[in-house]
């Protein structure tokens, strides 16, 4: 918001309501001195909110998670030759057996993680691959995530480790009552 727009908005409150007070809503004193008043402590207030939810992206987020992807997943896999028909039978088969699958899923790894390296969201990515929505799809993603990290154990055990500190950092973070009710039924 700029200070004009600020200023212009206080003018029209103070047209609608004349008994109003054109510095509670904005007020900006001498040459030096930063904005006040109600509506624009209002907006930066909410655009803080915003930034830190997540809904409105802020610069800083984004170069983190350039850096973050060149740094961890810029691995260019080798896809498996002749897997056409094994990648056709995980999208479409549904009378998979769930250890075939996670066979033809063994065989079929760098192809996936290639793809979903090139997916531009989750949905994408749950829409191609459907198998991750099944109830034993956490093996699926154990699968992979041995790929990706080959010297870690497996990414249940990791999360069972970690778990803990994130339920920690959950309860300092959580300030919102209906997120602290499901929170408090994990």
């Amino acid at each position: 918001m700029s200070i004009n727009l600020a200023d212009s908005i206080g003018t029209y409150i103070i047209a609608m309501f004349p008994s109003e007070v054109k510095d509670t809503y904005f007020m900006k004193d001498g040459h030096n001195k930063n904005p006040k008043g109600k509506y624009y402590a209002k907006y930066y207030n909410s655009m803080r909110t915003l930034k830190t939810s997540g809904i409105v992206p802020c610069k800083e987020q984004v170069k983190t998670v350039k850096l973050a992807t060149q740094r961890k997943h810029d691995n260019e896999f080798e896809p498996e030759d002749d897997i056409n028909y094994m990648i056709e039978q995980i999208q479409f088969d549904t009378n998979c057996s769930f250890p075939e699958l996670e066979k033809i899923w063994k065989a079929t790894t760098k192809y996936r993680l290639n793809s979903i390296k090139n997916s531009t969201s989750t949905a994408e990515i749950m829409n191609k691959w459907k198998s991750y929505t099944l109830p034993l799809g956490y093996r699926l993603i154990d699968i992979d995530f041995s790929t990706l990290y080959p010297r870690c154990s497996n990414s249940v055990s990791q999360f069972e480790e970690k778990s803990e500190k994130i339920m920690m950092v959950l309860d300092d973070q959580l300030k919102d009552n209906n997120s602290r009710k499901l929170f408090e039924n994990l």
